[in-house]
């Protein structure tokens, strides 16, 4: 079973991992204070060479996981190197302030009428630039392992993936193709060709042509899993071009694609099956004019790309198609959520949601360009 990365540096094992390698820190930092006196001729007992490397390592033991988790948010968004340098140095002087906070309870006393130290910003001040040096190039320290980590983790995970998608894209092809070819759609848009040869000979050459351009674009074999959601909507525009000419005036069509969207890489073939549902199992049921609209967006790193029908989006009371239909013909939704998790893991998902008005599916993706795809 694959392991991904989220299971390997998460949870308990990261914990036992951040301790481990704190209190390795803290029993040598001992040695050396306990040794380095002795030497010197100026002897101290373990006790008091223990206080400042176990106070000091138990708070970075603390704080370690926050900073991995802000180095993992701030991953996510999609801002440029200065803005990434602004917002670390700021949480750096958060975490550094933290640190000297702990530190007032935990220093030997020397003030106040009980003998413990009070809260002052004064002393707040002197323990935060103390150590100031030391403590940010910890934090530093700490965020550059953190990318190390995930790039690694990232990087197995991609090469394990690659090898599983390779042998998949085949039949993931031929599961599209089969989608496509099931003999209500082959029989209505032949149908439709037929009547059309002798009223109207362009309108059935261009559909004989699109048909044709469509069929042959998901036969052919594509090196990599991924295309710039670009090409993908060429695909999605040979088959929409059928269903206009079959729909007539009854159908329309809204596509919003963003521009900055285009040169995402998306999955081949992702959409096809998704607007076919569309119209098999909402449009092409619906009594009266169809409505089907294409939707993208992108924020934050990541891609949405939404597809809405106005078909009968509900049955049975439960807020989805009949079962079956949606989510086992062709390729499906079920098929479709697996391809994303094999791909992207956590980092892509698929929702939907059916009522009396309709129907919407929505695909998040990470945002990946397609100069980042043939890197990678």
């Amino acid at each position: 079973m694959q392991e991904s990365r989220s299971s390997a540096w998460s949870g308990r094992r990261r914990m036992v991992v951040i301790t481990g390698v704190w209190c390795y820190f803290a029993a040598l930092l001992t040695v050396n204070n306990h040794v380095y006196p002795a030497m010197m001729g100026q002897p101290v007992s373990w006790r008091a060479a223990a206080h400042f490397p176990l106070i000091t390592y138990a708070i970075w033991t603390v704080i370690t996981p926050l900073i991995l988790f802000f180095s993992e948010r701030i991953r996510r968004l999609d801002i440029k190197a200065a803005a990434w340098i602004a917002v670390h140095s700021v949480f750096a002087i958060f975490i550094l302030l933290l640190i000297a906070a702990a530190w007032i309870p935990l220093s030997p006393a020397t003030d106040g009428p009980t003998g413990g130290l009070r809260f002052s910003w004064h002393l707040l001040s002197i323990l935060f630039w103390r150590s100031v040096a030391w403590n940010l190039w910890m934090y530093w320290v700490i965020v550059g392992i953190s990318y190390g980590l995930d790039y690694y983790f990232g990087e197995r995970d991609a090469r394990f993936r690659a090898a599983q998608l390779e042998s998949q894209l085949a039949k993931a092809e031929l599961e599209v193709l089969k989608s496509q070819m099931q003999p209500h759609f082959l029989f209505n848009t032949l149908n439709l060709i037929s009547s059309l040869v002798h009223t109207d000979q362009a309108s059935a050459d261009d559909m004989i042509g699109d048909l044709g351009s469509l069929l042959r674009m998901s036969l052919e074999s594509h090196a990599g899993q991924e295309v710039p959601l670009a090409e993908e909507m060429k695909a999605i525009e040979l088959y929409l071009n059928i269903q206009r000419l079959r729909f007539q005036d009854t159908l329309t069509i809204e596509t919003r694609i963003a521009a900055n969207t285009l040169d995402v890489c998306v999955p081949h073939l992702i959409l096809q099956p998704l607007v076919e549902n569309a119209f098999r199992h909402g449009i092409s049921k619906r009594v009266g004019p169809g409505l089907l609209r294409i939707e993208s967006s992108r924020a934050n790193g990541t891609l949405m790309v939404r597809i809405t029908d106005n078909g009968p989006g509900s049955s049975g009371g439960n807020g989805q198609r009949a079962s079956g239909e949606v989510t086992t013909s062709g390729i499906g939704l079920k098929n479709t959520r697996a391809r994303l998790e094999r791909l992207y893991g956590s980092r892509a998902a698929l929702r939907y949601a059916g009522s009396p008005m309709g129907f919407s599916v929505e695909l998040e993706f990470p945002v990946m360009s397609v100069v980042e795809l043939h890197k990678g």
